[in-house]
C-alpha cells in the first residue's frame, strides 16, 4: 500500500504551482516568446518532481544511493511543455541491484502528488533492460527514449541508460526505424487532410504542424546523431537560413499553442472557428479594412506551417538519398561472385576514382542488369514512396529515374 504524502507537502506544492502558473501566464500576456514559456513550465514541473524526491528520501521511501532515476519523456523531455500539456515521466532503475517492488512506494507517491497539484501524468517504471527491449517493439517507445532527459535521482543510472540505449538508437535497425517513421509521417498527413491549408488545423498533427518538425529531428537523430537544429545547420545538413526560419516558425506555433491552452483552459491542439477570433485578438491582431484579425492570424500560421513542412521534407529527402545510394551498390555487390572482387565501399559518396578500378573489370550492361533487377524488389505503398524488401524507403521519383536510366542499357544488352 502506498504511503500517503504529507498534507504539508501537497499544500506547499499547490501554493508554489499556483504562484508559478500565474507568473508564467502574465509573462505570456506580456509578449514573452513561446520557447521561453515552454522552458518555464518545464522548469516548474522539474522543481516539483525534485521536491517530491527530496521528501521521499527524507521519509525513507527511496535512498540517495538507490540506483534509480526519474526521466522526462516526450514533449516534457524536449523541454516543450505547454500550459496544460500532460507530463510523461519514467522511473528507470538498475534491475541487477533493485526490484520494481522496492520502488513501488516511491513511485506511487510521486504520481499521486503530481496529480494532486494539477499535473496530468503519463508514467512508466522500467529497468534499463526493459528500456532496451521497448525500443524494439514500436516507434513511439524508441522516439520517447531518444528524447529522455534526466530530472532527479542516480545520475549513474541515467548515464548507463543513455549508453545502453544509444547502441540501439544509432547503430541497429536504423533503416527500419527511418522507414517506419516516414510511413507514419505520410499516414498522419492523410489522416489530417493532406494539406497545410485547413480552415481548422491541428497545430500539432496537421501537415506543417509541430509533429512534422519532431519527425525530422527523430530521423536526423538516428541517421546523423544530431537532435539540435543549430547543429544541423553547423554540419551543413540544412542551410543556415532554413534553420533560422524554422526556429522562428517553431516559436510562432508554440506561442499560438500556449494561447490556445489558455483560452480553452485545457490541453488542446485544434485551432477551431470558435477560438480563432479570441486567440487572434489576444495575440495582438486587429481587423483591417478588408481582412479580419483571425484571417491575418491564419495567413501567418500557414506561412509558418509551410516552413516547418519544407524543413521536414528537406531532412527526409536527405536521409532517403543516403539510403537510395545503397541500391546502386547492391547492383555492384550482386556481381561479386561473377567477377571475383571484394564488396564495394558503402560509406559516404564514393569518389569516381575509388570505384573506377573495379568498373574497368565490369561490363556496364552487366551492372545495369543487376541494378535493374534489384529495383523489382520494391513494393509501392503510396503514390510517392517505394519500399524496398530490405526495409529501405525511397521517393518514387528516384526509382522511376533509375528505371529510365537503366532501360536503354538493358536494351543494348539484348541487341
Amino acid at each position: 500500500m502506498a504511503t500517503p504524502a504529507p498534507s504539508s507537502l501537497i499544500n506547499q506544492l499547490n501554493e508554489f504551482c499556483t504562484q508559478s502558473r500565474t507568473r508564467i501566464e502574465s509573462r505570456h500576456r506580456f509578449g514573452i516568446n513561446g520557447a521561453e514559456i515552454l522552458q518555464e513550465y518545464t522548469h516548474l514541473a522539474d522543481n516539483v518532481i525534485q521536491r517530491i524526491y527530496q521528501c521521499a528520501t527524507a521519509e525513507g521511501l527511496i535512498g540517495n544511493d538507490t540506483p534509480a532515476a526519474v526521466l522526462a519523456l516526450g514533449g516534457y523531455g524536449r523541454c516543450e511543455l505547454n500550459p496544460y500539456s500532460d507530463i510523461d515521466i519514467m522511473l528507470v532503475y538498475d534491475g541487477s541491484s533493485v526490484t520494481i517492488k522496492q520502488l513501488q512506494s516511491f513511485a506511487n507517491q510521486l504520481i499521486s502528488v503530481l496529480w494532486d497539484v494539477g499535473f496530468e501524468v503519463g508514467h512508466s517504471c522500467r529497468s534499463i533492460n526493459d528500456c532496451i527491449q521497448a525500443t524494439y517493439q514500436d516507434v513511439f517507445s524508441k522516439t520517447s527514449m531518444i528524447e529522455a532527459r534526466y530530472i532527479v535521482g542516480a545520475k549513474t543510472v541515467y548515464q548507463e541508460f543513455r549508453r545502453q540505449t544509444s547502441k540501439h538508437f544509432y547503430k541497429r535497425k536504423v533503416n527500419r526505424f527511418i522507414t517506419t517513421t516516414i510511413q507514419e509521417w505520410k499516414q498522419r498527413h492523410e489522416t489530417y487532410g493532406s494539406t497545410i491549408y485547413l480552415q481548422e488545423p491541428n497545430i500539432k498533427e496537421s501537415v506543417g504542424g509541430l509533429r512534422d518538425f519532431h519527425t525530422a529531428i527523430w530521423v536526423a537523430a538516428v541517421r546523423y546523431g544530431i537532435k539540435e537544429l543549430d547543429t544541423l545547420a553547423k554540419r551543413k545538413i540544412v542551410p543556415q537560413a532554413i534553420a533560422e526560419a524554422c526556429e522562428a516558425s517553431l516559436d510562432y506555433l508554440w506561442r499560438l499553442r500556449n494561447e490556445l491552452h489558455y483560452v480553452t483552459r485545457r490541453r488542446a491542439d485544434s485551432l477551431t472557428f470558435e477560438v480563432q477570433q479570441t486567440i487572434a485578438t489576444n495575440l495582438g491582431y486587429t481587423d483591417g479594412e478588408n481582412v479580419l484579425a483571425e484571417e491575418q492570424m491564419m495567413r501567418d500560421y500557414y506561412l509558418h506551417a509551410e516552413t516547418l513542412f519544407e524543413f521536414a521534407s528537406l531532412i527526409i529527402d536527405r536521409v532517403l538519398s543516403i539510403q537510395f545510394r545503397s541500391i546502386l551498390f547492391d547492383g555492384l555487390d550482386n556481381m561479386r561472385a561473377d567477377v571475383g572482387i571484394h564488396q564495394f565501399p558503402r560509406t559516404g559518396v564514393p569518389r569516381t576514382g575509388r570505384i573506377s578500378r573495379h568498373l574497368r573489370r565490369l561490363s556496364i550492361r552487366h551492372l545495369a542488369v543487376h541494378t535493374y533487377q534489384g529495383l523489382h524488389k520494391f513494393s509501392l505503398p503510396s503514390s510517392e514512396f517505394f519500399v524496398h524488401q530490405r526495409g529501405h524507403i525511397f521517393p518514387a521519383s528516384h526509382v522511376f529515374l533509375l528505371y529510365h536510366l537503366l532501360a536503354p542499357l538493358i536494351l543494348l544488352k539484348s541487341t
